[in-house]
Order: structure tokens, then C-alpha cells, then sequence
């Protein structure tokens, strides 16, 4: 095959791929006309659709298309390394969710990232639940067994008990202004904070600061523990 003829056949797995993410995205955020949707759509031609049929990756009427059990796998892993990839350039990198630079590396990284360098960036990144917009990272193998051998590297703050001190890893939630409001409280990623109670309103402590934040924006903040033990489940 010479190098014009590889290049086509790329470009081709790649719009196909970006089609079943297209199909993926659609029915998870509950859209309940995703074939007519996705019919209408200039950049999915026939073709595509048809080889999507060929390989029983999708199935229903051109109206009602729907992924199938194989087709749904498929795209889960594609959409999994595409977050994980914007939250290793995100939280790493310092690229913004609305960088340009972001979705570009993302998707080049979505095509070529292997199964076990897909973990290895998993569990660098704590086995994040979100990507930077808010939306699900699918957990993977490495995940499970994470959950299973060891207390989480990174927990929901709103599930730490009093007196957890630990770095931000991450904000969850797809809000600009939410995550505004929090970096403009000095709450961003690597800072150390002490949370001091939950209820009537989330206290926490930067250094010497205490600071009051509202319940739906703590509940947006992830840290890693300077201490697992204990750390989740106590009384609020």
C-alpha cells in the first residue's frame, strides 16, 4: 500500500470513528432523535453509514439510528481516551477548556493511544470521573482495580470527612462562571486546603484563610487526600 492509499484509508477509519462519537454523544446526553439528527448532518455521508452497517457497528433505520452492543464499546473507549486526553492536557499542560490547541491534541491522541497507555494516563491523572467540561470519563480496567485494591487517589470532596487536608486535583462541572468563581477563591488545581465542615455551608482553609463557598460549587472540587485512611464516609 503506498502512502496516498494509507493516508485515504486513515482519513476514512477516522471519519468513521468520529461518527460513532458523534452517535455515542448524542444518545448519552438522552437525545431522543439521534438518527434524524445525525442524518442531517453534512459531514456523514451515505458511505459512512453504510460501512458502520457492513461492520453491524450501528443498527435501526436511517431515522432511528442506534449503536450496537459492539458499536456502543467502540465508541465508549474512543470517547474515554478523548476526555482522558483533555484532562492530561488540561491539568498537566495548563490548557484551557476552550483552547483550540486542547480539542486538537485530544482528538489526534483519541486515534492512537493504545489500551495500556490509555490506563497509564488514567491513573497518572488519579482516575479522573470528568472530563475538563464536566462530561463522564467511563471507567476502565485500571479503575476497577484501583477501587478494589486501595482507597480512591482522588475522592469528591463532599465526601471527606471534616478535617481532610489534601491538594485540589481537579474541578468537575461545565459552568465558566462556577469555575470563575472558585479560581478567583484561589480553589484551583495543587492548591492545599483543610475542609473544615460541611453543613450549614462548606468552610475551608487555604494557609491562615478560612473561606465559606456554596455547597454546588465545593461539590465540584476533587482533592487527593494527604491521608487515605478515614478520609471518606464520616458523619458531616
Amino acid at each position: 500500500m503506498n502512502q496516498k492509499s494509507a493516508t485515504v484509508v486513515e482519513t476514512n477509519e477516522r471519519t468513521l470513528d468520529h461518527f460513532l462519537v458523534r452517535l455515542y454523544s448524542l444518545a448519552e446526553d438522552r437525545n431522543h432523535h439521534v438518527g434524524a439528527r445525525i442524518f442531517n448532518e453534512e459531514e456523514v455521508s451515505e458511505e459512512i453509514i453504510a460501512k458502520a452497517r457492513s461492520l453491524r457497528l450501528v443498527e435501526g433505520s436511517d431515522r432511528t439510528l442506534r449503536l450496537t452492543d459492539t458499536g456502543e464499546s467502540l465508541a465508549r473507549d474512543l470517547v474515554r481516551r478523548y476526555r482522558l486526553a483533555e484532562r492530561l492536557f488540561s491539568d498537566l499542560l495548563g490548557l484551557g477548556e476552550n483552547d483550540d490547541q486542547l480539542t486538537e491534541a485530544a482528538c489526534r491522541m483519541e486515534h492512537v493511544l493504545s489500551p495500556s497507555a490509555t490506563d497509564a494516563i488514567c491513573t497518572l491523572l488519579g482516575h479522573p470521573p470528568v472530563c475538563p467540561h464536566g462530561r463522564p470519563i467511563a471507567p476502565g480496567p485500571c479503575c476497577r482495580e484501583a477501587w478494589s485494591r486501595a482507597p480512591a487517589v482522588v475522592v469528591p470532596l463532599h465526601e471527606c470527612a471534616p478535617g481532610t487536608q489534601g491538594q485540589i486535583a481537579f474541578v468537575g462541572g461545565h459552568k465558566a462562571a462556577g469555575l470563575e468563581k472558585l479560581a478567583d477563591l484561589g480553589l484551583v488545581p495543587g492548591t492545599t486546603i483543610r475542609l473544615v465542615r460541611h453543613k450549614p455551608i462548606p468552610i475551608l482553609e487555604i494557609g491562615e484563610a478560612r473561606l465559606a463557598v456554596e455547597a454546588a460549587l465545593a461539590s465540584q472540587i476533587y482533592i487527593r487526600p494527604a491521608e487515605t485512611s478515614g478520609s471518606r464516609g464520616a458523619e458531616k
